[in-house]
């Protein structure tokens, strides 16, 4: 690329003003095109990075519920042999009492 003087140090009626104020207008317009390039580009990213968050928590987000469903299945289970037992004990304890009151009497 040439280079050409600035176009404040040449004077409107000179040849070189004119293709230097063209050719700052071309760079200038490159570059505009570019930069809106650039940006538009940039902005795809960001939106493929926010869907990839949103999705990312919303996985987060069932992961956890997923595990406290789980958890609360387990409890629940747990709760219930425990229950079981403990009142099964106490039946027996009761059948045990009454066979014994029943075979005194």
């Amino acid at each position: 690329m040439t280079s050409f003087p600035r176009l404040s140090s040449l004077s409107p009626t000179d040849a070189n003003f004119v293709r230097a104020k063209r050719l700052n207008k071309d760079v200038l317009l490159a570059q505009i095109y570019q930069l809106q390039a650039d940006k538009d580009q940039l902005s795809g990213k960001a939106a493929m990075l926010q869907d990839k968050v949103e999705s990312t928590s919303l996985k987060d987000w069932s992961d956890v519920l997923n595990r406290a469903n789980q958890l609360a299945t387990e409890r629940a289970k747990s709760d219930t042999k425990r229950f079981t037992r403990s009142t099964w004990k106490d039946m027996k304890k009761i059948y045990s009492q009454v066979s014994f009151q029943i075979r005194t009497a």
